[in-house]
């Protein structure tokens, strides 16, 4: 058995589950192969990760607290593909939260440039004193939001917002801090931070964190985008103060996670499955994370501090920019880069 193989059984035999499984740092292509090895010398190998899934979850006594809202949402919804949606794990905002908290002394109001994760509910329950801004272009997030916020008598407001559009007058220079995640492309980065840092007050204090990738993403993001991303922060007066590597995981809806696993199961039953069945199965479901030949290596979260004041420009959109750092598109153009 190949060391390979033991760590998959290893998991299996601790009850991990499959999603958990996938998110290591190798190819998905080679787990998957792998894991139907295991499956055909014992044939209920996915259905018990799976089965024991649920239970491992429920085992887990986070640091925060999350309001029911908040499990219920995730268990109704599927991440929006065209958006570039992915849930963040508890874990995953549990760590946001930590290194948010070092710095409440000086924050009171934040903005979050997107917030399919739920992070600002979960922001309101914990730090009520906070007050929070969410901007988003998906109005069933925000439904969800405004809902949660009445009913706990949070301090967050919501406003539909296409990061597209330059950022509104009446939000810049407003905020001690700014959280987002961008889809994966330089364009979207940039665009995001230029909205984020434009929405900051000019002081010393102010900081700010996001979520990225630190190892080559081919096509779309690779070390020399990172390196004109992490120009560009220096550029506008910040400066990155902490990398916190391996620190973000992306979980998936419990039906999605179902479907995945039943029609896995069924390709493992009809015989060995060609990595060509492995890659169109893969496809199918249109996920970035889920994508074949690449690492689901966890990303890291960046810490952005304050330095000196400089001028950013509110229009990302000009078409000299766009030649710069191009335009910023969702998961079906990264898709679509993939099949390529």
């Amino acid at each position: 058995m190949t060391a390979l193989r033991k760590q998959l059984a290893t998991k299996i035999n601790h009850s991990e589950s499959l999603i958990g499984l996938l998110h290591s740092k190798s190819n998905v292509l080679s787990l998957l192969l792998e894991l139907w090895k295991i499956c055909r010398a014992h044939p209920d190998a996915i259905n018990y990760l799976t089965n024991n899934a649920t239970k491992a979850k429920n085992k887990i006594d986070y640091k925060y607290k999350f309001p029911k809202e908040f499990d219920s949402f995730r268990r109704k919804t599927n991440p929006k593909k065209n958006l570039s949606q992915l849930f963040a794990t508890k874990a995953t905002l549990c760590k946001k939260l930590d290194m948010l908290a070092e710095k409440l002394s000086t924050t009171k109001s934040i903005i979050l440039v997107g917030d399919d994760d739920l992070l600002s509910i979960v922001l309101g329950f914990n730090f009520k004193n906070l007050d929070i801004l969410v901007l988003d272009i998906d109005k069933g997030v925000l439904g969800c939001i405004d809902k949660v916020s009445k009913k706990y008598n949070l301090r967050i407001k919501t406003r539909y917002y296409d990061v597209r559009k330059p950022l509104p007058q009446n939000l810049a220079g407003r905020f001690d801090y700014f959280i987002f995640d961008s889809s994966h492309c330089l364009g979207g980065y940039v665009s995001f931070l230029t909205r984020a840092l434009l929405s900051l007050k000019k002081e010393k204090h102010v900081r700010g964190q996001f979520v990225l990738q630190l190892i080559d993403d081919p096509p779309v993001f690779t070390k020399r985008e990172r390196k004109k991303l992490f120009d560009y922060i220096k550029r506008r007066g910040f400066i990155v103060k902490r990398i916190a590597p391996e620190s973000v995981e992306y979980d998936l809806p419990e039906n999605l996670l179902t479907k995945f696993t039943f029609e896995l199961c069924n390709l493992f039953k009809s015989g060995e499955p060609s990595k060509e069945k492995l890659r169109d199965f893969l496809l199918k479901f249109n996920f970035a994370e889920f994508m074949p030949y690449n690492s689901l290596l966890p990303e890291a979260i960046i810490e952005l501090w304050y330095e000196k004041t400089q001028s950013i420009s509110n229009d990302f959109y000009h078409k000299d920019w766009e030649n710069t750092y191009g335009s910023m598109y969702f998961y079906k153009e990264y898709e679509r880069k993939q099949r390529a």
